[in-house]
């Protein structure tokens, strides 16, 4: 028995295993995560004539296992199980059980405006990340009339590693009503200047290595207190 491996059904530029009395499973080492690959099996006779192939199978790798996360949800433009921020926190156990990510998976534009709400923490927290494998950041463009990219109104949520640029003008770039969210690395800029602030965050939020660029508009609005953009 002979297996082939390609990204093609066409499969152009397969990869086969030896050939081998006995086939249970085959191994192909190197494999792109969140990709689809085809596969096909044939056999060859006493006399080595190679049969032609069976019917080929499709099939999709998954992602990489983020640290600490007990839960994921997985979003990308392509070969993620979700196509949106929204639709992945839609599939989340609304009592969270463990640590709890919704990864992006690409560097693409999500034009949606997120609202996180209805989660009971029970002492974990519900990060919206991106894929620490990559070096850019997942931008979010909320739609026009939208009051926010993101509207959280859980405790205990994190947004991690993605950029807020609304192309139109918007009330905030982020909107959080409850405690204990977390910011890192997160990069509000826009051209289209915010009704109220680029960041709304009630007490005991916190706000790390972030980067809030407003024009005519304030920067960082907590509890009474604002900042300036920088």
């Amino acid at each position: 028995f002979q297996a082939a491996l390609a990204v093609s059904s066409s499969f152009a530029s397969a990869s086969t295993t030896a050939w081998t009395a006995d086939m249970v499973s085959a191994v192909f080492p190197g494999l792109t995560a969140g990709s689809t690959y085809f596969a096909r099996v044939r056999a060859r006779n006493a006399v080595g004539v190679p049969t032609d192939y069976a019917a080929a199978l499709s099939t999709r790798t998954g992602f990489a296992a983020v640290p600490g996360c007990g839960v994921t949800r997985d979003v990308g433009k392509a070969g993620a199980p979700y196509l949106t921020i929204t639709a992945a926190l839609a599939a989340v156990p609304a009592s969270l059980s463990a640590e709890t990510c919704v990864v992006v998976r690409d560097t693409g534009t999500y034009a949606e405006q997120a609202t996180v709400s209805g989660f009971t923490s029970n002492g974990f927290r519900l990060r919206i990340m991106r894929d620490p494998a990559l070096t850019t950041h997942p931008t979010v463009a909320p739609p026009a009339g939208s009051p926010a990219a993101f509207r959280i109104q859980s405790a205990s949520v994190s947004l991690e590693g993605l950029r807020i640029a609304p192309p139109f003008p918007i009330t905030y770039g982020i909107e959080i009503s409850t405690l204990y969210a977390r910011l890192s690395d997160v990069l509000v800029q826009s051209t289209a200047a915010f009704g109220f602030a680029g960041v709304y965050l009630n007490a005991f939020g916190t706000v790390e290595d972030s980067t809030v660029s407003v024009s005519a508009s304030r920067g960082i609005w907590s509890s009474g207190v604002s900042a300036g953009g920088a």
